[in-house]
């Protein structure tokens, strides 16, 4: 009886141990018992984000898995433009400093609003200053890289309910998708009104066509939806509700003051049938 007893007491004890060792592991057994020991990683349901390129900053959190982080470190990483083209002041390889005791911290991007295109920045964590905390850890899951979208913002003020003067160079169509050689670069001028859409990027013409449907077909004006893509106007598949069954396609470009104000528009377009025409508005006030 007393043998049996022992060898409970020895394999209670021996268990105790082992379960003692683990639960004093504050990192679920990739480091050692020490608590200044540790690592940092993205929270892996954060690994990507889309932003504005008109807000000024953008925060990326990374967690501290640290018992004890008594007196702050600082980490590394590196920023890369894996799509477009970013602003050079965005890229290469930067540091912030965790303070102490912290379980959280963040990168900070900073934004350039002037962007003609979309990019995507990867933000990768790199290193630490500390060699008891380690970036992630190797074959696991815990992410170390973060990809931004960042996309071109148009400021809620650039496309006001307006009235704009237009000057238009026009062709009637030959009902094949052309110009007709007898009807072409036909001058006109026009007025539309200008509606702001609930989309900042987005606005209404009251008439695409420069005159040339009311002038030329004593028809109605022709009202599209405008979006601006990255300072680039786009009119895309917009329906002919005056005569159906077509629709309108263009492009164009816009010009803004020195404070941002825009100031003048331009749109080359044209429908199946062959009407076209590049028109160019200037405001009317």
């Amino acid at each position: 009886m007393k043998k049996i007893i022992l060898k409970i007491t020895i394999f209670t004890i021996i268990s105790s141990i082992f379960i003692s060792c683990d639960m004093n592991d504050p990192n679920d057994g990739d480091f050692n018992v020490n608590p200044r020991s540790g690592w940092i990683q993205y929270q892996k349901d954060f690994v990507q984000g889309e932003v504005n390129a008109r807000d000024s900053i953008f925060k990326i959190p990374f967690e501290i898995n640290v018992p004890v982080n008594e007196n702050g470190f600082v980490v590394s990483y590196n920023v890369e433009a894996i799509e477009g083209t970013a602003p050079e002041s965005q890229i290469g390889s930067f540091t912030t400093t965790v303070a102490k005791e912290k379980e959280q911290s963040f990168i900070t991007i900073p934004l350039v609003e002037d962007i003609s295109e979309n990019y995507t920045l990867k933000i990768q964590l790199t290193g630490v200053n500390d060699e008891d905390i380690k970036v992630g850890i190797l074959g696991s899951n815990r992410p170390i890289s973060f990809e931004l979208d960042i996309l071109c913002g148009v400021p809620e003020n650039r496309y006001v309910d307006s009235t704009w003067n237009v000057n238009s160079t026009v062709c009637a169509g030959n009902g094949n998708g052309s110009c007709d050689p007898a009807n072409s670069d036909i001058p006109l001028t026009s007025q539309v009104t200008l509606i702001a859409g609930d989309n900042p990027k987005e606005f209404e013409l009251s008439d695409i066509t420069g005159g040339l449907y009311e002038q030329l077909y004593g028809a109605s004006d022709n009202p599209v939806t405008v979006t601006d893509d990255c300072n680039q106007l786009v009119v895309s598949n917009q329906p002919d509700v005056v005569f159906g069954g077509d629709e309108f396609n263009g492009t164009g470009s816009i010009t803004l003051n020195d404070n941002g104000d825009l100031i003048e528009f331009e749109i080359t377009w044209s429908n199946n049938f062959g009407d076209a025409g590049t028109s160019v508005f200037t405001p009317a006030d």
